[in-house]
């Protein structure tokens, strides 16, 4: 997991990436808890900009269950600014599109080793997954709340069963890890706040 005094630093050098894909990629990953291949495999038909949304497909999550998800304010922002600034391949409505032809953008280990290198943060796709959900449980965000978020299985859980938790439900709990993340990002240091 990316330690909360590490964020900072982690997303400055991801903001230096030359690739806007897999810059906004990352951070995505980062503020919804989705596995790579989820948020890889996103389409703008799964985005839902007025009820605030976006939708996994069951063949597209790990799950095999549709997964739906409550935008918060920042990666709602986020995603409006990429809708709008981005120019969409002829046939290709991926969100994050593959750098050549049709599909969808795959592994950026080649993005990832540098922002390593720059920021001295080690992660991959998969600890930004563990970031968030390590967060939220420290949020103290209810076990089947958390569950929901990430799409995993209730089934062993004799409770869990009976629990539906629809997107609404999970608005304030994903609002809450994003005003954390933004809180750890964009807070000044000391050196920010010192005049020269």
């Amino acid at each position: 997991m990316i330690a909360a005094s590490d964020l900072q630093k982690w997303y400055r050098e991801v903001l230096k990436l030359q690739s806007d894909t897999i810059r906004d990629f990352l951070i995505l990953c980062l503020f919804t808890g989705l596995r790579r291949t989820e948020a890889a495999k996103l389409k703008w038909k799964d985005i839902n900009f007025e009820q605030r949304s976006l939708r996994i497909p069951e063949e597209n999550a790990k799950s095999d269950r549709e997964h739906g998800l409550p935008l918060s304010d920042f990666v709602l922002n986020l995603l409006k600014e990429r809708h709008r600034t981005m120019v969409r391949r002829l046939g290709n409505d991926y969100v994050f599109p593959a750098r050549d032809g049709d599909g969808y953008l795959s592994e950026p280990k080649w993005s990832i080793s540098k922002v390593i290198g720059a920021s001295g943060v080690k992660f991959s796709c998969h600890t930004l997954r563990r970031t968030f959900e390590t967060t939220a449980e420290q949020l103290d965000i209810s076990h089947y709340a958390l569950k929901a978020l990430l799409n995993h299985s209730v089934q062993n859980d004799v409770t869990g069963g009976y629990i539906v938790i629809k997107i609404e439900r999970l608005r304030e709990p994903m609002q809450k890890v994003t005003t954390f993340f933004c809180e750890k990002i964009f807070e000044e240091t000391e050196a920010d706040s010192v005049a020269p």
